[in-house]
């Protein structure tokens, strides 16, 4: 297993790449979680995805015109879970963008 979790994400027609620890973003999910323990699906779902995560994708441009955005979760063995991430989770969003910009 890659010590790395890969971000990919598209942006005004381009495509960038980052790389983030994966305990350090594990570390984090599991804060997000315990600190909204009275809504933490998002922070849960990636945290069970944590250890055979190879990258997320996040399609901003497709994002900005959807209700509900969403990223993908690439899986190690190849397999793909969406994540649909509502605007009004604006922690979630800000945690991600860190990643993405």
């Amino acid at each position: 297993m890659s010590k790395k979790i890969g971000f990919i994400w598209k942006e005004k027609g381009k495509k960038y790449e980052n790389e983030v620890d994966r305990e350090l973003f594990k570390n984090l999910m599991e804060a997000v979680k315990a600190s909204f323990d009275w809504d933490n699906e998002i922070s849960t779902k990636i945290l069970s995805y944590i250890p055979n995560l190879e990258c997320i994708e996040i399609d901003k441009d497709r994002n900005e015109q959807r209700d509900v955005p969403f990223i993908v979760c690439k899986m190690q063995n190849n397999t793909k879970e969406m994540i649909e991430i509502r605007n009004c989770h604006q922690i979630m969003w800000s945690i991600l963008n860190k990643y993405t910009t």
